[in-house]
């Protein structure tokens, strides 16, 4: 049996009273503080469901849910204002997220930090200076990059209300671009450093021809699960 390499396995995390009534009802709480990671077993259904996603490429080995209470209550609390937005539920993705073994640690403790863009060469950012997602397992795993057999990858839950179809990668590098008619809104808005009511803008980008999302907003997302994996 593999073990985390990260030593969170039995790191606990405090959760506070203002987050813990948005905790999922499948969390096991200990009073006032959840184990950060919580390995799944081999019978559990998310088990089974994440490894038929993945195909036959990979052979998956560990699978731990992603447990840190302060990243779920702000995504949480993102989801209310979606819902109180568009006036219903909000559509959840689960969607994959492949990235090199170093980062982990960091996603798991700070969620997916966009700040880290600015550090980075961009020049590949095809569908703009966001937060990468795909529904290829594949995918996310040429993203990892690399020729390591054992690697790594997030199964996420994303928020998705609007999708804007991206040819032309000029057009949306800081974010998805405002819907037709709706520009001097939008300009309006963030010259007065206000985020525009998502019904202006989408709130997703995705290349046409690759199963490819992007989130340009914090909190709009939120890692699942950690995968082990071996490539076949």
């Amino acid at each position: 049996m593999e073990t985390c390499p990260y030593e969170l396995e039995d790191h606990v995390s405090f959760v506070p009273r203002y987050y813990r009534h948005l905790m999922p009802d499948n969390w096991y709480l200990d009073g006032s503080q959840v184990n950060v990671l919580d390995r799944l077993s081999e019978d559990d259904y998310q088990w089974k469901k994440i490894s038929q996603k993945m195909g036959n490429e990979f052979d998956v080995v560990e699978i731990w849910k992603v447990q840190n209470p302060r990243s779920y209550g702000r995504y949480a609390q993102r989801a209310l204002k979606y819902e109180n937005w568009f006036g219903r539920e909000p559509k959840r993705w689960q969607l994959f997220h492949g990235t090199q073994e170093e980062n982990i640690d960091s996603i798991i403790e700070n969620n997916f930090d966009l700040r880290n863009l600015h550090t980075k060469d961009t020049s590949f950012y095809f569908t703009g200076e966001g937060v990468y997602f795909t529904n290829s397992a594949a995918y996310a795993d040429w993203c990892v990059g690399g020729s390591d057999t054992r690697c790594y990858m997030f199964n996420c839950e994303v928020l998705i209300d609007s999708i804007k179809n991206i040819y032309n990668p000029h057009s949306v590098r800081f974010g998805p671009p405002a819907r037709k008619g709706c520009e001097q809104e939008v300009a309006e808005a963030r010259s007065e450093g206000r985020d525009p009511h998502p019904s202006t803008v989408y709130d997703t980008t995705a290349r046409a021809d690759k199963d490819e999302y992007v989130k340009f907003r914090k909190n709009e997302f939120y890692p699942l699960h950690l995968i082990m994996y071996d490539r076949c």
